[in-house]
């Protein structure tokens, strides 16, 4: 949430982080249904916010519950991303070390698709890599 304003004479502007926000509410009173305004409340995990006489609270609140999915979404990515970079690595290591294994008989393996390599040869038979 980018922040909140309310208030014609006495102005009142609070600005939220999104990732601290639990909640958006809304609260109505008998008036406020028939007139078509409500409360709005925005928690975090220390305080709750309560923007009053809201015209559109309904719109405000899914605005606020799709911007928090998508910032979850992102950080979902995010997290992800790494987690492959960090797993590519950890196998282009181990592919390494594959590759400078050798078997009691002399044999190489790939250091691609860990297949036996054929002494003498330019590229894997398996995979087609080029040995080096």
């Amino acid at each position: 949430m980018e922040g909140g304003k309310c208030g014609i004479f006495n102005v009142k502007c609070v600005d939220v982080p999104l990732e601290q926000v639990t909640s958006v509410t809304i609260e109505s009173s008998i008036w406020g249904q028939i007139l078509h305004y409500s409360d709005i409340v925005v928690a975090t995990a220390n305080e709750k916010q309560t923007f009053k006489m809201i015209g559109n609270a309904v719109e405000f609140q899914r605005y606020c519950i799709d911007a928090k999915e998508k910032a979850q979404k992102k950080q979902t990515q995010q997290q992800a991303d790494a987690m492959k970079k960090a797993f590519s690595a950890a196998l282009k290591e181990n592919q390494s070390q594959a590759s400078q294994m050798e078997a009691p008989s002399g044999n190489k393996y790939c250091s691609s698709c860990c297949s036996k390599i054929n002494p003498g040869a330019a590229f894997c038979s398996s995979c087609g890599a080029k040995i080096n």
